[in-house]
């Protein structure tokens, strides 16, 4: 019954979510994976999955998402399990995920 999960599941758009697949990839398994859903607002729902058995960190990279640093941009996430703002990032997000868990952001762009 978490509103903001249900808030990216049933966005008006319905696009679907794609696999990033960063530089270096040696994180980046069918164990561990990152998603991105672009929202009909602008904001972008990501989220870190974890399905191996320990804590892993992520590393999502800005450019990744076509968010180069040079843009001036950064992004303000807010937790969508914790319901909280954890602050604006310049060029990247490496959030420890629990094992068999994942960690869902939405991101907003912000200069």
């Amino acid at each position: 019954m978490n509103h903001d999960i249900i808030a990216i599941n049933q966005d008006i758009e319905s696009r679907g979510a794609y696999r990033i697949k960063p530089e270096p990839q040696w994180f980046h398994t069918d164990e561990t994976f990152m998603l991105v859903k672009v929202l009909s607002d602008g904001d972008l729902a990501i989220g870190f999955f974890n399905l191996t058995d320990s804590n892993k960190e992520l590393s999502l990279q800005f450019w990744d998402l076509g968010l180069p640093y040079a843009s001036g941009l950064s992004l303000s996430l807010y937790d969508c399990w914790e319901h909280k703002e954890l602050g604006v990032f310049k060029e990247r997000f490496n959030p420890v995920v629990p094992a068999r868990d994942c960690v869902v952001v939405r991101a907003k762009l912000v200069k």
